[in-house]
C-alpha cells in the first residue's frame, strides 16, 4: 500500500483587488502610459529612422540608442531640446515601471506591544532584473526599490508626469525630423546606426 503523500503547503491567498477609485486611476495611468510610449517610438523614429530594426526595438531601447546618437550632433536648440524631452520621457516611462512591474508584497509595522501589526492598503515593491549580456532573458534581481502603497494620489502623480512630458512630443518630432533630413542630405548618417538599435552597437 502506497504511504499517504506530504501534506502541502497552504497557498497564500491573493491580495485583494483596490478599491474602484485607484483602479480606474490606474487605468488611466496605463493609457497615459500607452500614448507617451507611442509618442516616445514617434520622436526617436524622426531622428534616426523607422527601419524594421528600429521599430521592433522596445521604446526604451529606442530612446537610449536615439540619444547615443544625437547627442554627437552638433549643438542646435531642436537637439538639446530632443535630448531634454527623451530624457524625461525615459524618467516618466521609467516611473511608470515601478508600478507595472512591481510585486505585491503586505507591510508590517512593530506594534507598541504584541506581534507586528498589518498595515492597511495595497502595496507594491519593484524589484528590477540585471541582464546579462551573456545570457538570454533576465538575470538575477537588482536593487529592491522601496515599497509603495497604491493610493489614487500615488496614481495621479505618475499619470500626470506621463501626460504632461507627452504634450511637446510634435515640436520635438518636427525638430529632429528636420535636423535628420539635413544630415542625410549632407551624407551624414550612418546607415548601419540605423540597423543595430537592439543591441547597443551603435559605432
Amino acid at each position: 500500500m502506497a504511504p499517504d503523500p506530504p501534506d502541502q503547503p497552504a497557498l497564500a491567498p491573493p491580495p485583494p483587488y483596490p478599491a474602484d477609485d485607484v483602479l480606474l486611476e490606474l487605468g488611466r495611468l496605463v493609457w497615459a502610459a500607452v500614448l507617451l510610449e507611442d509618442a516616445a517610438a514617434g520622436v526617436c523614429q524622426s531622428a534616426i529612422g523607422a527601419g524594421i530594426a528600429v521599430r521592433s526595438a522596445p521604446v526604451g531601447k529606442q530612446i537610449d540608442a536615439t540619444l547615443k546618437i544625437i547627442e554627437a550632433w552638433p549643438q542646435t536648440p531642436a537637439r538639446d531640446a530632443g535630448i531634454d524631452w527623451l530624457g524625461r520621457a525615459k524618467a516618466a516611462l521609467e516611473a511608470r515601471h515601478r508600478l507595472l512591474h512591481a510585486t505585491p508584497v503586505v507591510m508590517y509595522r512593530q506594534g507598541a506591544a504584541g506581534p507586528p501589526e498589518e498595515l492597511p492598503g495595497v502595496w507594491l515593491q519593484y524589484i528590477p532584473r540585471v541582464d546579462h549580456k551573456d545570457r538570454k532573458g533576465a538575470g538575477p534581481p537588482g536593487t529592491a526599490h522601496p515599497p509603495v502603497q497604491v493610493t489614487v494620489e500615488e496614481l495621479l502623480r505618475v499619470h500626470e508626469l506621463l501626460a504632461t512630458v507627452r504634450q511637446e512630443w510634435t515640436a520635438v518630432s518636427t525638430g529632429l525630423f528636420v535636423i535628420q533630413q539635413e544630415r542625410w542630405k549632407a551624407g551624414l548618417i550612418d546607415r548601419s546606426q540605423l540597423t543595430r538599435v537592439n543591441d547597443h552597437r551603435y559605432g
